[in-house]
């Protein structure tokens, strides 16, 4: 032990007296094992953190699966839950969760504010319990006449309610109604990781609405059972219920998988392969680390030398070699710990809005420091066993003699080795960070489909009974009213100085899409299993001429499309190509039904359209990997009624609006021209079209972001190892370099020497980099669809920053060559 701590101090006076060295390799794995820290902060809340439930392996989500209709995971309707409750024999307890929805808040200064869906079960299927208050009971769900009760959030009842005791039994007025609060959660709490800053949460009964899917089915095991053996239980009700709600039980089977598979399964693969990916980071600053000892070990040949002479043994200059490097490790693992906290909020900074839950989560637990000590410890063998097995061996004899030995030559082979290997993972990084660079770039460039130059847009989803009113079988009857409303509010922002015209649709189609199955009257029904779908969208008489939206044939809607007169409808290219190769679309007549998932019903319109008009495509997100189908109707001519949820299309908005001046100057305008129709909605997201497109790149530009930001760790990292090598090359040849020029030799051929030895490596490296680097798009292109091939400008311009990289990092090495003075050289040892 007392050895031990001699090595110690002995390598502290070591490090001290060579700072330099100290601190390139200290902050090389600072950066490496930072990065590599941060990521496994982020792995870690979605593998290993516990959920905040009581008991939570025991915790399960239920799904419904048939592979062999291509059905991957469905959510089983209310009525198979009930069975199970019924005849179940695995499971204690079962409840619902549903998703957070925008709803307003207040009255007169009114906002939108996320709220979770939950039945009455829920809490004590968890096993949580309130701050404040009480959960939910059966007869908390909303009746006709009575809205449920709420359960407040610690974070909404601390900022919006100022966290005051006496929270319980006010009333607070949402969706233009009063609502009772009953309970307040925990701080921190959430049901939904991905919905971290829900408000409240409401109470549902779905008793009603038997063939409905809507709300995630979430249950508790009973001790002692598997989820195979709960899955064996339930695929036979799961079978037999849906057999009795008319469905195809045909391969269908239950699928039981654990809470937290269900809330992060689909991370799983990306978090790994991020994993991997930042190894790279750490493996080049390893190498960085090696390649100084190396050369450091070099330079220390003589010490050693006389410490072998003097009766060391291989092994005792071994251990006190891996001391030092066990310092370096520690010092750079500490430093790694500050780098990671910085690292950690840079990750939720970039995180697109859904990943905002998940990057509120992330910290340095033990679990991470525990990460961060063990990959210091690895880093200490990987980059200082071997050279100090290298360094360690001293032959007495060639060292006398002041040559180069048989191990100074495999010693710099080792070097030139290492840094091939750092090159060709800085070449990778960068090849990555460049594909997904190439593909944002061309995913913002490409043209929309419409004139996106100075149009304003904002969204609108109108509440309250006035509205809309929820009837028998998961229904939504829409009124007049909503149509009213958006008629006076276009009037309203038609007569706003710097307006030149304005438009409303559904959704922009770069916000996502709304399928819906339809027929072609005249034509033969459809084989069983074949889905024939478009996307649905209510637009105004103005919306094609406010976008420039070229319309190819026929004609646009109108004013003429009313609710009286013959409902119409306008196709795009790809529906026009699609569904009538060779034939004039015009004329042909579609029966459109809506269908809502989550409900389990499909409603088909009251009458058929006719098809009057082709447009341009606008363009869809780049997830779309076929191109999408569209219908654009007259938000007068609709349904009355709408399963579940999907009324949104007629009481949701997004409004377009071209300016004749800088667009953002019109939104309060905007605002005031909606609380003057009705001071109870809400104009949210309000953003010019452009933003409104690159909001939608969101998960390719946290992705481009996080490979840059890796890429260039690795980029800097190489030019480090870079550097160092070529210091060690002027410095070990500058004997040699004294005796050429005092026999004639130019600077520049020594120069040409180092340069011709560096590019040997350099493009090794770059070659086995760029091989790599095909691999990675590869995998790339797998996870992120519509993610184009590299083309041949991006790689030409990731060898073109490698090539410069080289040319910054050696130049100081490579100057001081040209300076060397041949006297001074040939005194040099």
């Amino acid at each position: 032990m007392f050895s031990f701590w001699q090595d110690l101090r002995y390598a502290a006076r070591t490090m001290g007296r060579a700072r330099g060295f100290a601190a390139i390799a200290i902050v090389s794995l600072a950066i490496g094992i930072g990065a590599n820290t941060t990521v496994f902060s982020v792995y870690n809340v979605v593998r290993f953190r516990r959920l905040p439930f009581r008991d939570p392996d025991r915790l399960v989500a239920i799904w419904e699966t048939s592979p062999e209709r291509g059905v991957r995971q469905r959510t089983p309707a209310f009525a198979t839950l009930q069975a199970i409750r019924e005849q179940n024999r695995s499971f204690e307890l079962l409840g619902m969760l549903g998703g957070a929805q925008p709803v307003t808040l207040g009255e007169g200064e009114t906002e939108k504010v996320l709220a979770g869906s939950t039945d009455a079960y829920i809490f004590d299927v968890l096993g949580v319990r309130p701050a404040l208050g009480r959960t939910f009971a059966p007869d908390d769900a909303p009746v006709t006449g009575r809205s449920s009760p709420i359960i407040l959030s610690h974070k909404f009842w601390k900022t919006r309610l100022g966290g005051t005791p006496d929270v319980l039994q006010r009333t607070v007025r949402i969706g233009g109604g009063q609502r009772t609060i009953i309970g307040v959660m925990p701080e921190r709490f959430w049901l939904d990781p991905w919905d971290a800053d829900v408000a409240f949460w409401e109470c549902f009964d779905l008793s009603n609405v038997p063939r409905s899917r809507w709300m995630a089915k979430i249950g508790r095991l009973k001790p002692g059972v598997s989820l195979e053996e709960a899955e064996a239980a339930t695929t036979p009700i799961v079978r037999s219920s849906e057999q009795a709600l008319g469905g195809d039980i045909a391969g269908l089977r239950a699928r039981v998988a654990s809470l937290r598979e269900a809330y992060f399964g689909e991370l799983d693969q990306p978090l790994v392969f991020l994993l991997g990916t930042v190894t790279f980071v750490l493996l080049i600053a390893c190498g960085n680390v090696a390649n100084l000892l190396l050369a450091r070990g070099a330079e220390r040949r003589s010490e050693l030398t006389i410490r072998a002479a003097l009766g060391a043994d291989r092994r005792r200059i071994v251990r006190q070699l891996l001391a030092e490097s066990g310092l370096l490790s520690i010092a750079g693992g500490s430093a790694g710990v500050l780098l990671a906290l910085w690292g950690n909020s840079v990750f939720a900074a970039l995180a697109p809005r859904w990943g905002i839950g998940i990057a509120q989560q992330i910290e340095l637990d033990l679990r991470v420091l525990g990460f961060t000590a063990l990959i210091s410890l690895v880093t200490t063998f990987v980059f200082g066993l071997w050279p100090a097995l290298a360094v360690s061996r001293v032959d007495l004899n060639e060292s006398l003699k002041s040559g180069r030995s048989a191990a100074g030559k495999a010693r710099a082979r080792g070097r030139s080795l290492l840094m091939v290997a750092e090159v060709a993972l800085a070449m990778v990084m960068l090849s990555g960070a460049g594909i997904l660079i190439q593909g944002l770039i061309i995913n913002l460039s490409a043209h929309p489909g419409f004139n996106a130059y100075r149009v304003l847009t904002g969204r609108i989803l109108l509440e309250g009974e006035k509205y809309f009113s929820v009837v028998p079988g998961d229904l939504k009857r829409v009124t007049p009213q909503a149509a009213a409303f958006y008629g006076r509010l276009l009037d309203q922002i038609r007569a706003i100085p710097g307006v030149v015209s304005a438009g409303m649709f559904s959704r922009l189609p770069t916000d996502g899409t709304a399928r819906q199955p339809f027929t072609i009257l005249g034509r033969p029904p459809l084989h069983r299993g074949t889905k024939q779908e478009v996307d649905y969208l209510e637009v105004d008489s103005s919306l094609f001429r406010t976008l420039d939206l070229a319309v190819v044939r026929g004609r646009g809607i109108d004013e003429r499309d009313v609710e009286g007169s013959p409902w119409v409808m306008v196709v795009n290219r790809t529906f026009a190509e699609r569904y009538f190769p060779g034939e004039d679309p015009l004329g042909k007549a579609i029966r459109i039904s809506i269908h809502s998932d989550p409900a389990n019903v499909t409603v088909p319109e009251e009458q058929p359209r006719e098809i009057v008009g082709v447009v341009d495509n606008i363009r869809y997100p780049s997830w779309e990997t076929e191109p999408v189908a569209a219908a654009y109707l007259s938000y007068r001519q609709h349904p009355r009624e709408y399963p579940g949820g999907d009324h949104w299309v007629h009481i949701g908005k997004t409004l377009v609006i071209r300016t004749a001046v800088a667009p953002m100057s019109l939104a309060p305008a905007l605002r005031r021209a909606l609380a003057e129709i009705d001071r109870n909605q809400v104009l949210e997201a309000v953003m010019t079209a452009e933003q409104r497109i690159a909001e939608s790149l969101d998960v390719y530009r946290f992705v481009a972001q996080l490979f840059g930001g890796l890429g260039t760790l690795a980029l800097l990292l190489a030019a480090v190892g870079l550097f160092g090598v070529t210091s060690y090359l002027v410095n070990q040849r500058t004997p040699e370099f004294g005796i050429r020029i005092a026999l004639g030799a130019r600077r520049g051929n020594i120069v040409r020497l180092i340069a011709l030895q560096l590019g040997l490596l350099l493009g090794a490296g770059t070659v086995l980099g760029a091989a790599g680097g095909y691999a990675i798009q590869a995998m790339l292109r797998r996870g992120l669809h519509g993610l184009p091939p590299a083309g041949a400008l991006m790689w030409f311009a990731v060898v073109f920053v490698m090539v410069g990289m080289a040319l910054l990092a050696t130049w100081l090495p490579l100057q001081r060559a040209m300076r060397t003075d041949p006297i001074v050289a040939l005194r040099y040892e």
